[in-house]
This record gives structure tokens, C-alpha cells and sequence, in this order.
């Protein structure tokens, strides 16, 4: 959680930059937050999580994995001064295949261990697993274009979107899936598998041809292949909006069982999962089409936004309060989330407002107060999770071995009660 607070500040650092100019280049800045936030803070947040609930007693937090993790997160650390005095240079680069490299290892540790591939848990966690390691391609992919290739701005911004997307929608969603599917199993509330079967069919297989549709531009060779595989690209908003609706029609039914002090969080997590799958469904077709400039810078920044703040962190606070890793059972986490969501809707009104086109009155004002509230909401939750608790977070004690134990031997159930 100090990693994110780290994020907060530098957001809230770029939204004043308007009134307290810094030597230090903008673009820097930006590069720098946002790798410290999907690398340094989501990145380890989802591996402790995805460690805790699926690895068995013993392999959880075994001194392997804690050498790769501190690893990956120290090179993530050490991203942030990088791009922030060097920009994306070599220092940066390095650092982030050396990143890259480590996640490898951690992810194929995760893959090898779990014992629970018959699980539908399990399928969506190795979808995730599949979409990281996709999506790490596209910066791999930049040096080939500018070296070997024409160096055509168009194909490397195509690069660019190719790891955003299936980092955003490939790892982001289908981690968080795969921590709900499991929780479900955990509670004895999982779906049924035929449900699971479909959801994670219909939306792994629109995740891919989305990639081609939500494109700002296509170069001559995907254009071909969008060509030949317009029916499918086409479908994808529908397939994904589908299996959305089905895990929700589905899951609503057990929600009540998996009541607790943070189920909120993961309830919003959800509804904003919701509002991605229809948000692409409805941009796609032709009433709304004409409104969206898929280039824009705007609506860029709104859907990452949406997907970083509005679901993956909501959804980690969320396993954190299960996990007893936060004190979700305190009212005053109420309150922090009372500063954070107010400032994530602000900001994604007053992004979504510009990205269409109007202008908002007093934009930049409302970008500085939506930072300054959710660092607030951030710095709240982090004091809430330095307090005293009965389980603390592997990084405090070096262990998982307060809820591992259960965990392994499907105990969750007679420990709640």
C-alpha cells in the first residue's frame, strides 16, 4: 500500500504541475507513475493475493518466491527515478525487462504449484497468467519496428495499445476474476461449471479480436486481418458483454453468502467491471460510434483510469479485507473510500467530459481536487493497515502462514464461523 500512496502523490504531483511548475519533464512524470502503479503497487498486489489463495501450505511464501518477489518489486521501485530523471531511456528499459523478467518467473511458479486445475478458479487465473505474458510482447515488439522495420509511428503507437490492452483487460480482468471465482469455491458458493464453462469462453475469445476494434488505428497488416475477420472482431463487444451479464445473473445469487466488512468494495469492483464490458459494447455500435475518437487522448486516460482505479484496486482492498490484511471491519475504511471513490468519479467525469468533445468548466481544478481526494483516501487506508491486526501482510513478518493453513485445507468456512 506505501508503493500506491507513492502513486498518489506523483498523480496528485502531475495535477498541480499547472500552478507549481517542475524542471522535471511531464512525460517523465507520467511514465514514471504510471509503471510504479500497474508494476510496482497492482502487479505485487495481485501476486499476494493469487499467492495466498491458490498455492498450498509451504509453497505460498516459500524463500524462492519471496527472492523473485522482492525482486520484481525492488526493480519496479527503482523504475521510478528512472523515467522520472531519464525518461524511457536505457536505464528504464533495462529496469523494465528485468521486471518483466521476474514476473515470468513468479507467474509460471504460480501456474506450476496450484493444485487446483479442475477448478474454474483455475482456468481463469492461467487465462490471466496467458493474457500477462501476451501483452508483454507489444513493448518487445518496439525496438524489432524501429530497428528492422520502417519505425512507422503508427505501428509502434499499435505496439503500445497491444500491451495496454491485454495488460488492462487481459491481466487486470481476468486476475480479478480468477480471485472471485476462488473466493466463491472457498465459500462453498461456486457457480455452477457449465456458467463458469461459458464466461470464461465468450470472454477470453472476445478479449482478443478487441484488441483489432479498439485500436485507434490500424496499419496495413492488421487492417487485412481486420478484413478477414470482421465478423468475429465485430462480435467480440457482444460475446464479452454476454459473459459479463452471465457471471452477474449467476454470482448475484451467492453475493449474500460472501457478506463481509469489504464486500462493498468488491461489489463496486464488479459494477465497474459491468460498466467496461457495456461501455465497449456501446461504442461499437453505430448511435454511439459517431462520438468516440478511439485516439483521444481523454477517453484513453478514462479507460485506464476506469479499469486501474475504478476495478483492480477496489478489488485488491476488497481480498485484503478478506484476507484480514486490512482493517476492513473499521469505519473509518468507509471513510477512506468516502475520499478515494468521490475523487476516481470526478476525475473519470471531468476525462470522459473532454474526451466527447465539451469542455468542462474549471477542468484542470477538478483534476488537482479528484487527486487530492484520493490520495487522501489512499493515505487513510494505508494507516489503517500499518494499525495492529491479527494477520499481517507477508512483507511485515515474512510468512503466510496465518490464513494459509485454512486456506490449504479448505478450513475458511469453520474459521469465518
Amino acid at each position: 500500500m506505501m508503493v500506491f500512496g507513492v502513486v498518489a502523490v506523483a498523480g496528485t504531483w502531475m495535477r498541480a504541475m499547472p500552478w507549481w511548475p517542475s524542471a522535471l519533464p511531464f512525460e517523465n512524470l507520467r511514465h514514471a507513475h504510471s509503471h510504479l502503479g500497474f508494476l510496482g503497487w497492482l502487479f505485487s498486489a495481485y501476486v499476494l493475493v493469487l499467492l495466498r489463495l491458490f498455492l498450498p501450505e509451504g509453497k505460498a511464501w516459500s524463500r524462492d518466491k519471496q527472492l523473485w518477489f522482492y525482486g520484481a518489486l525492488i526493480t519496479a521501485l527503482l523504475m521510478f527515478p528512472a523515467f522520472l530523471f531519464g525518461g524511457y531511456t536505457a536505464p528504464a528499459i533495462t529496469l523494465l525487462t528485468l521486471h518483466t523478467g521476474m514476473a515470468y518467473v513468479l507467474l509460471a511458479k504460480i501456474w506450476k504449484q496450484t493444485k487446483l486445475h479442475d477448478q474454474p478458479s483455475a482456468w481463469f487465473l492461467k487465462a490471466a497468467i496467458l493474457f500477462f505474458l501476451l501483452s508483454s510482447l507489444g513493448p518487445f515488439a518496439i525496438p524489432f519496428i524501429q530497428v528492422f522495420g520502417d519505425g512507422n509511428p503508427v505501428s509502434v503507437r499499435l505496439a503500445v495499445h497491444f500491451y495496454l490492452h491485454f495488460q488492462y483487460s487481459g491481466w487486470f480482468v481476468f486476475g480479478f476474476l480468477a480471485m472471485l471465482y476462488r473466493w466463491l469455491e472457498m465459500k462453498h458458493s461456486a457457480l455452477p461449471r457449465a456458467v463458469a464453462t461459458a464466461h470464461l469462453l465468450l470472454t477470453a475469445t472476445a478479449t482478443l479480436p478487441l484488441y483489432l476494434l479498439t485500436a485507434p488505428r490500424l496499419n496495413e497488416t492488421l487492417q487485412a486481418l481486420y478484413d478477414k475477420l470482421s465478423w468475429m472482431v465485430d462480435a467480440a463487444p457482444w460475446w464479452q458483454l454476454a459473459g459479463t451479464a452471465l457471471f452477474i445473473f449467476f454470482a448475484r445469487r451467492r453475493w449474500h453468502r460472501l457478506q463481509s466488512p469489504s464486500a462493498w468494495m468488491g461489489g463496486f469492483a464488479i459494477a465497474v467491471l459491468a460498466v467496461k464490458a457495456l461501455l465497449e459494447w456501446m461504442v461499437f455500435l453505430p448511435p454511439f460510434g459517431q462520438w468516440v475518437d478511439l485516439s483521444n487522448h481523454f477517453l484513453v486516460l478514462t479507460y485506464l483510469h476506469l479499469l486501474f482505479l475504478g476495478m483492480a484496486t477496489p478489488a485488491v482492498w476488497w481480498m485484503f479485507g478478506n484476507l484480514a490484511w486490512l482493517r476492513a471491519e473499521r469505519t473509518a475504511l468507509r471513510w477512506c473510500a468516502g475520499a478515494f471513490i468521490p475523487g476516481f468519479v470526478l476525475t473519470e467525469g471531468l476525462l470522459l467530459t473532454m474526451g466527447l468533445g465539451s469542455s468542462a468548466a474549471y477542468f484542470a481544478e477538478g483534476l488537482l481536487a479528484g487527486a487530492i481526494l484520493m490520495l487522501t483516501g489512499v493515505a487513510a487506508m494505508l494507516t489503517l493497515q500499518l494499525m495492529p491486526t491479527k494477520s499481517s501482510l507477508p512483507q511485515a513478518k515474512q510468512k503466510l502462514k496465518t490464513i494459509e493453513n485454512f486456506i490449504a485445507a479448505g478450513e475458511l468456512e469453520k474459521h469465518d464461523n
